[in-house]
């Protein structure tokens, strides 16, 4: 609840912008509320809140508290599920409809008499209770809640950049960067990381592979599925 008030109160100004700037002071957003967070001694500032599982015994449902972790996949595949569920019918409804018109063509969008700045801010505020939601999965997961774990650049960045890659305004497309990006980003930190001496030229390949699929299909990697999907049709 207290994240859906914050993503109206903090909405209305962001959605003033449009494109980049608006993807840019999101980002900017959350870098200036990370700092209050660092400083801000009531949620633990920079060492953040730590969750006593002692304090429970497990099994617990309610708290999300559980010896092993095959019960946590269980849980957030559910959480996988319900969003996918919520995603299709959000697509279908009148607001996915509305969205699809001002993504097209905001001022058209405007002439047929859709408040664009509502259903954005509408959209902003279900996107962060899904958020929110995963990231209390998250927290119990860990029992540990940093600023630097949630609220850091990279991870902004990453987060934008699966949609980039799999291919925004899809269904599959923001899943499939995330099935890709997630490992591969592991992978070579890992393989050409500094395990073996080479700081940061994981990043030059994850990047690379990035503006490669980009320059091939800017609708990420589901454009170019659907591309072949046409063809085999025709």
């Amino acid at each position: 609840l207290i994240s859906v008030i914050w993503s109206f109160i903090i909405g209305y100004p962001l959605f003033r912008l449009k494109g980049h700037y608006f993807a840019i002071a999101s980002i900017a957003a959350s870098l200036v509320l990370k700092d209050i967070f660092e400083v801000w001694e009531f949620v633990g500032a920079a060492r953040g809140i730590e969750i006593l599982s002692m304090k429970y015994s497990p099994p617990d449902f309610l708290r999300l508290i559980f010896k092993e972790d095959i019960y946590y996949y269980f849980v957030i595949l559910l959480f996988f599920i319900i969003g996918l569920l919520i995603l299709n019918a959000f697509r279908k409804s009148r607001l996915g409809f509305q969205l699809r018109s001002i993504r097209d063509n905001e001022d058209v969008a405007r002439s047929l008499g859709i408040n664009v700045q509502w259903a954005k801010m509408k959209t902003y505020a279900i996107a962060t209770a899904m958020i929110s939601a995963t990231g209390a999965f998250h927290a119990c997961y860990i029992k540990n809640i940093e600023p630097e774990d949630t609220m850091s650049l990279d991870l902004s960045i990453l987060i934008a950049l699966m949609a980039m890659l799999g291919g925004s305004g899809s269904l599959w497309g923001p899943i499939i960067g995330a099935a890709v990006l997630v490992p591969l980003k592991s992978y070579l930190k890992t393989l050409l990381g500094a395990a073996s001496g080479m700081v940061g030229i994981d990043l030059i390949f994850y990047g690379g592979i990035i503006m490669l699929i980009s320059a091939i299909e800017p609708k990420g990697i589901w454009g170019i599925v659907e591309k072949r999907r046409r063809r085999r049709r025709n």
